[in-house]
């Protein structure tokens, strides 16, 4: 990884407990709770671009409305490839909506949730999708909404 800092300062001081846990694969699943400027969304894209950095996986973003995702989470996570500096070794996607990591080819995936069940196709055949983030879980209606999700990916 070329990045030029230790890696604390990148990330919250509030969230250095969850990037070893991350780093570390302690628990399968993690809620991040809190509200607006709370830092969760900022942790949590530049961790996902560290450990997509570090390893050969992909990620999966999800939101429940399709359109939502290019004005929030993929803005929020081309913020986090600037603010590491790392921006040269992204390719950007707008259509599919997408992002690469150049030197290895592990790629963000960005899906809607309008229908949970439409999530069941997506195959990832040289790197597996090792991260899910479902983004504001609190738009899904009920938990079995995002169990779907979750049992489609795993």
């Amino acid at each position: 990884m070329m990045l030029k800092k230790h890696i604390k300062q990148y990330l919250l001081p509030a969230f250095y407990h969850a990037w070893r846990a991350l780093f570390n694969t302690i628990y399968t699943y993690y809620i991040f709770k809190g509200g607006r400027n709370s830092g969760k969304s900022t942790f949590v894209s530049r961790a996902i671009i560290l450990l997509m950095m570090m390893f050969p996986i992909n990620t999966l973003v999800v939101r429940k409305v399709a359109n939502t995702l290019s004005e929030s989470v993929y803005e929020q996570l081309i913020d986090s490839i600037e603010s590491l500096g790392v921006t040269d070794y992204w390719k950007r996607s707008k259509s599919p909506l997408g992002l690469m990591y150049n030197p290895r080819g592990n790629r963000i995936i960005f899906r809607g949730a309008d229908d949970p069940v439409k999530l069941k196709s997506i195959k990832s055949h040289k790197f597996p999708i090792a991260i899910l983030w479902i983004e504001e879980v609190s738009e899904f209606k009920n938990e079995d909404e995002v169990s779907t999700i979750v049992n489609s990916v795993i």
